[in-house]
């Protein structure tokens, strides 16, 4: 997949100060892409926003309310008036992929008109790497969402492109289904016959957040509540690119 066919959307919010640095440095390493990055901030600190304002490549831009969804509409919708053919969206905190993975999941992505979704997917034991809990409920939608797309595979591990025609359809999705957004679209891409690629890699969790503490444990479940909800979503109300 050539850059030039790609635009990136992503959301951030710092909520301390590891999270404000940890951002940064990571948006930094995206930047390196030389693609451009469309960021919509959910209320981090005002330095923080300055700082990213900064970083080459990045436009900011606001969301129409609060919350995870409309960030990441306002990011998609600024993604799509680029006119470009593919979308990469991210979590801002994957700096390991973004500098040791990005570079050749988009060389392996294929870009013919067919392909809705590339998805990165991380290997058997890149996956074994993780905490406990969120390998098992990852695994459960992971399970889940490849009964409803018709192939077996990761889908929680974050980054994926997809073709504009299926990022349209974003805008439609309720904004209630927080984390469910991308298995609602992963079903969406299922019923509307794009093509969904899952590009394995040795996508390993970083040393530094493999300790699961009680918060990250209500965290996952509920991320697995709003991710079935997802997916029921695309299968009872079917959205058409």
């Amino acid at each position: 997949m050539r850059p030039n066919d790609l635009y990136i959307s992503t959301i951030t919010l710092a909520r301390s100060d590891q999270e404000a640095e940890l951002l940064e440095t990571s948006l930094k390493a995206l930047a390196l892409l030389q693609v451009p990055i469309a960021v919509s901030d959910g209320g981090s600190p005002k330095a923080v926003v300055d700082f990213l304002s900064r970083i080459p490549g990045v436009s900011l831009v606001s969301s129409m309310a609060r919350g995870l969804v409309p960030q990441v509409k306002a990011s998609v919708r600024a993604a799509l008036t680029s006119g470009r053919k593919f979308i990469l969206y991210t979590e801002p905190d994957k700096q390991r992929f973004f500098e040791n993975g990005l570079v050749e999941f988009l060389r392996r992505a294929p870009d013919t008109d067919d392909v809705g979704l590339v998805i990165a997917a991380r290997t058997e034991a890149s996956l074994s790497t993780f905490p406990s809990l969120q390998q098992l409920t990852e695994r459960a939608i992971n399970q889940l969402t490849g009964q409803v797309v018709g192939q077996k595979g990761d889908y929680s591990y974050g980054p994926f492109v997809m073709h504009r025609k299926l990022a349209a359809l974003v805008e439609q999705l309720p904004d209630s289904i927080g984390w469910g957004w991308r298995h609602a679209l992963f079903a969406l891409a299922q019923q509307d016959k794009f093509k969904v690629v899952l590009a394995q890699g040795d996508f390993s969790c970083p040393s530094a957040q493999r300790d699961e503490q009680a918060q990250d444990k209500d965290r996952r479940m509920k991320q697995l509540d709003q991710n079935i909800e997802g997916l029921l979503t695309a299968v009872k109300t079917p959205f058409h690119a």
